[in-house]
């Protein structure tokens, strides 16, 4: 009896921390790049913003970019985010047509506008996908079933603007309700 009772402990001490990291991340609570300047922000020169929130997919995606890209314009119009002295936008990374020759980047900003005149796209070429991917932890592969569809990393980022620097200020599970997406921006600008 002794040994089950110390090997259920023994399990229990090694499934514990684990349990907690992948929880915490779940929430959006403690992700690793939280926090973390963005190195290369050349994908943000455009913008005007002092908060975007960043959400990286694919025009042409059947369910969760849509979805995705139309929570974030509802959040973007949100009366709690509407500040003189404070600016949210988004910001639609299509990593699709990065991974395709002929890729037409203009299709990635046409998307993201036809949720919300704030959602632009971006295109990047492969050799800044390839940062993109490390530096915001991006998982992409081709999905098995179904011929043309790809499964990717479905987080929603925040990033806020510190004079001439970006940071990650949340990492968010797509799983989020909008209005505690909302409170998570609104305090984000509050910071600034």
């Amino acid at each position: 009896m002794n040994k089950i009772v110390g090997a259920l402990l023994l399990l229990g001490l090694l499934i514990l921390p684990a349990a907690l990291v992948v929880g915490f991340s779940y929430t959006g609570s403690a992700h690793p790049i939280e926090r973390s300047v963005i190195e290369d922000d050349y994908f943000l020169e455009e913008s005007t913003n002092d908060v975007e929130v960043l959400f990286f997919g694919f025009a042409g995606c059947a369910t969760v970019c849509p979805s995705s890209l139309a929570k974030i314009a509802s959040v973007l119009d949100s009366e709690q985010l509407k500040q003189e002295d404070r600016t949210v936008g988004g910001l639609f990374i299509d990593v699709k047509a990065t991974t395709e020759s002929g890729r037409d980047i203009s299709n990635a900003d046409q998307y993201g506008r036809a949720f919300s005149s704030r959602i632009r796209g971006y295109t990047p070429d492969m050799e800044s996908y390839r940062q993109l991917a490390d530096e915001f932890i991006i998982r992409l592969y081709e999905s098995r079933g179904d011929k043309g569809q790809i499964s990717h990393t479905d987080h929603f980022f925040i990033l806020v603007r510190d004079g001439d620097q970006w940071t990650i200020e949340r990492v968010l599970n797509n799983q989020i309700d909008e209005s505690h997406m909302i409170d998570i921006i609104a305090q984000s600008m509050k910071n600034l």
